[in-house]
């Protein structure tokens, strides 16, 4: 679902990825930042998040194009958000991270606002997230942890 709203002397342009993450596994997304973007807004959400026992709790991380981690989306929280100003441009992998999964496999909506300052309005192109995933085991995590 690409949902694009147009805000005057401001663009704004959301994408969003419904998927699904189990325990120890991770999903990939692709996403364009274009030039001239002032900031993106990642948000992961879930159903079995702290209003629900057992939690689940799934991760954010982000790799810059230069390849960066941005393990600010790795806590306790949910949602969890990360905001970029100023990101630099390129393609980002947001990567979700099913680090407690308790049943089977987790709906998660992984949600992408960029804003640009665009003269005369208009929308950002950026990409849809695409189905990436890649598993690793529990042990020995290619990421580092933020807790």
């Amino acid at each position: 679902d690409v949902t694009i709203t147009r805000l005057e002397r401001k663009s704004k342009s959301t994408r969003q990825a419904t998927a699904l993450v189990g325990d120890s596994d991770t999903q990939s997304f692709p996403i364009e930042i274009p030039l001239g973007t002032t900031k993106a807004s990642f948000n992961l959400s879930w159903h079995l998040d702290w209003k629900r026992f057992p939690t689940d709790d799934l991760d954010l991380i982000l790799v810059s194009p230069s390849g960066v981690e941005d393990v600010r989306g790795a806590t306790y929280d949910a949602p969890e958000r990360i905001v970029l100003e100023e990101p630099e441009p390129g393609t980002w992998t947001a990567i979700v991270d099913g680090f407690t999964v308790h049943r089977g496999k987790a709906p998660f909506v992984l949600q992408v606002t960029l804003e640009s300052s665009a003269p005369g309005g208009g929308s950002i192109p950026a990409s849809t997230p695409g189905d990436g995933g890649a598993r690793r085991p529990r042990e020995g995590r290619a990421l580092p942890r933020a807790r």
